[in-house]
């Protein structure tokens, strides 16, 4: 991935779109820090295919699950805790 200032990628601009339809992607800078990224369509996929193949991550069927139901451990909740806590701190 290559950082390129925003004059640089005004004048060049045929060449780093050909840099992304390629494959690459490019950080586009104005003033030192980056402001844009250009990636080909589609990178944010290819991404989670090969964070999915190295086995960082999972898939469940279509992808859209309810979380499962909260296991009651008994005692008292974490956010009454922290609510206690909060008030605890104003007196």
């Amino acid at each position: 991935m290559e950082t390129v200032g925003m004059r640089e990628f005004r004048l060049h601009f045929a060449k780093y779109i050909a840099r992304v339809q390629a494959g690459e992607r490019v950080i586009v800078s104005r003033r030192g820090r980056p402001v844009a990224e250009l990636r080909p369509i589609g990178a944010e996929r290819t991404a989670l295919l090969r964070m999915l193949q190295e086995g960082l991550i999972t898939q469940l069927g279509d992808g859209f699950h309810q979380l499962p139901e909260p296991i009651d451990l008994g005692g008292v909740s974490l956010s009454d805790t922290v609510i206690e806590e909060r008030r605890s701190d104003w007196r």
